[in-house]
């Protein structure tokens, strides 16, 4: 499917870029995949390739929903933003002012846990690979029967049944930056303990119902199941199916979402919380999103990582191999391979959506060259 083309955005100069870019990534073993060039308005043109279901020969669509795995985090931050924006939560305030248990360091029990810090992968929590790599996290076929809340209380707090000091990281809360799904688990649940809503339900009343997303959800009762794309682990010589899966910490990465669903939600933020006129959040409380967070000297070494990334509330900021800089963030979970960035000058984007993950070479340099020609 593609739409119709805005004369200020044509594709010819790169249609045969991105051409051989799909092809490629096929050959390199996804099953299918979505993807549009976005802007505020919305999506500027559109395609999609390959299957969302091989067995059944069903083809992949923009209108195709699949979990997106860690792009979720940007709802999860900016449903918590909203509530900074309504004067509920303040971003560095001990997260324990508002939590119905306590959640301490152990080894820093002084140093609060602050909001800002979980938004910010600078809370010294930690994924326990144990833990959060098996099937008590990845639930197989459904739902996470683990509620939300009984899981970060069990993994966070002093008698939790999944407590373990190696929960916590050896520096303290703020000292350093180190990407943690759990500390979004816990973000997830402070929206549900503030609002008094679960966030499923802020989210749909706040950002997907207003935006006319109305294919997207976190939980598989919110979604067609006949739009849901199958999952596929290319090995590298065979594609093997993934069995659906629902997250016990799914604020970090279980929000099910189409490209043309996702788009609207791109271009509200792109255009500064409004989208079609309807306004999710005051520009300023954008601004501060999109605001980076660390300085040289703080965190680590300055803010870089391997992928050379600069940290926002949530987004984060990556420069591509031509020098340009543009926001937005990727997911990898089994089955999904999932990027969504813009250019923070332009205002120009674009999202990718894959049913497909490997660890494979040629596919990880297949999915960056696709999502560099979205780009160009």
């Amino acid at each position: 499917m593609v739409t119709a083309l805005a004369a200020s955005f044509s594709l010819q100069a790169d249609s045969s870029t991105l051409e051989s870019s799909a092809a490629n990534l096929l050959a390199a073993g996804a099953s299918g995949f979505a993807m549009a060039k976005i802007d505020r308005n919305g999506i500027r043109w559109s395609d999609a390739r390959g299957y969302a279901d091989a067995g059944k020969q069903q083809l992949m669509t923009i209108d195709t929903v699949m979990n997106i795995a860690s792009i979720s985090k940007t709802v999860t931050g900016t449903s918590l933003m909203m509530l900074v924006e309504q004067g509920k939560l303040e971003l560095d305030r001990d997260v324990n002012e508002y939590l119905p248990f306590t959640v301490r360091h152990p080894a820093y029990p002084d140093i609060p846990i602050t909001t800002r810090q979980l938004l910010t992968h600078s809370s010294a929590l930690l994924d326990r690979e144990a833990i959060y790599y098996s099937e008590t996290m990845y639930f197989p076929g459904a739902d996470n029967p683990v509620n939300l809340g009984e899981f970060v209380r069990a993994y966070l707090s002093l008698d939790g049944r999944y407590y373990e000091a190696g929960n916590f990281a050896e520096y303290p809360p703020g000292d350093q930056r180190q990407y943690s799904n759990v500390a979004y688990g816990l973000a997830g649940y402070l929206v549900e303990v503030i609002s008094g809503k679960p966030l499923n339900r802020f989210s749909a009343e706040n950002i997907f119902q207003p935006l006319g997303m109305e294919s997207t959800g976190w939980m598989f009762s919110e979604i067609d199941p006949g739009q849901h794309a199958s999952l596929y682990e290319w090995k590298g010589a065979e594609s093997v199916p993934v069995t659906w899966y629902g997250l016990a910490t799914w604020p970090d990465g279980g929000l099910r979402t189409s490209v043309a669903d996702l788009a609207r939600f791109f271009a509200a933020m792109i255009g500064g919380g409004e989208f079609q006129g309807k306004r999710i959040m005051q520009e300023v409380t954008v601004k501060a999103m999109f605001q980076p967070q660390f300085v040289a000297g703080q965190v680590l070494e300055a803010v870089a990582d391997g992928e050379n990334q600069q940290q926002a509330i949530t987004w984060a900021y990556r420069t591509m191999g031509d020098g340009s800089t543009v926001i937005g963030h990727s997911g990898g979970d089994p089955g999904v391979t999932t990027h969504a960035y813009f250019f923070p000058d332009t205002g120009g984007g674009a999202i990718l959506l894959v049913n497909t993950s490997s660890e494979t070479e040629p596919f990880g340099l297949a999915v960056r060259d696709m999502l560099r020609a979205l780009l160009q």
